[in-house]
């Protein structure tokens, strides 16, 4: 199975929280993670916040799991726009935020299920899988 990675479950697993097994079983039995450019720097950002060492971290998460970047390109920037209409804070009850809108174009371009924690994307038509 080929799964797109939103920051809530990168954050999640390389930080140990309380899901972090039931992640690491989808990340481990995955024949493919996909996760945006965009999606790197927010995790990066999470992580900083946490005064926690983010790019490192990232780093090594890249190079042990089978991780395929992607660019943000136009078809990103028109699907994360109409995200941002239908399920934006203030419009949805999702309450897409700018990450989610992010990591919501990027499974739908690369037509890959969401990874996510929260509830936010279980309330938009995105095909994902909740931990």
């Amino acid at each position: 199975m080929r799964l797109t990675l939103d920051t809530s479950c990168i954050v999640a697993y390389l930080t140990k929280e309380l899901n972090w097994h039931e992640l690491s079983v989808y990340l481990g039995s995955a024949e493919q993670l996909i996760v945006g450019e965009a999606t790197l720097l927010e995790a990066n950002l999470v992580l900083y916040g946490r005064s926690l060492p983010g790019e490192e971290m990232l780093g090594i998460l890249l190079r042990e799991a089978p991780i395929r970047r992607e660019a943000f390109h136009q078809i990103h920037f028109e699907i994360a726009t109409t995200a941002l209409i239908t399920y934006g804070k203030g419009r949805h009850t999702a309450r897409l935020n700018f990450g989610d809108c992010m990591s919501y174009a990027t499974a739908k371009v690369a037509d890959a299920p969401l990874l996510y924690c929260g509830d936010d994307f279980g309330k938009t038509d995105l095909n994902c899988i909740r931990v």
